[in-house]
């Protein structure tokens, strides 16, 4: 996490904000947290996903 934190910070750098200023410090560690939240189902399976949470239905009578 701490090598996307210092990508994070670069970035920042490169639009030409200061990661050391107050409201930026945290950031590049809310963005790494936050990503890795996002893709965590890039590593789960369908069956962890679902729970077994799938059932079947006879018809669809609604139009979506």
């Amino acid at each position: 996490m701490s090598k996307m934190a210092g990508a994070c910070r670069t970035i920042i750098q490169c639009i030409g904000e200061d990661p050391d200023q107050e409201g930026l410090l945290k950031t590049p560690e809310r963005w790494a947290k936050a990503l890795l939240f996002m893709t965590q189902g890039y590593t789960s399976s369908p069956a962890q996903v679902l729970n077994e949470a799938v059932f079947t239905e006879d018809a669809h009578k609604e139009l979506l």
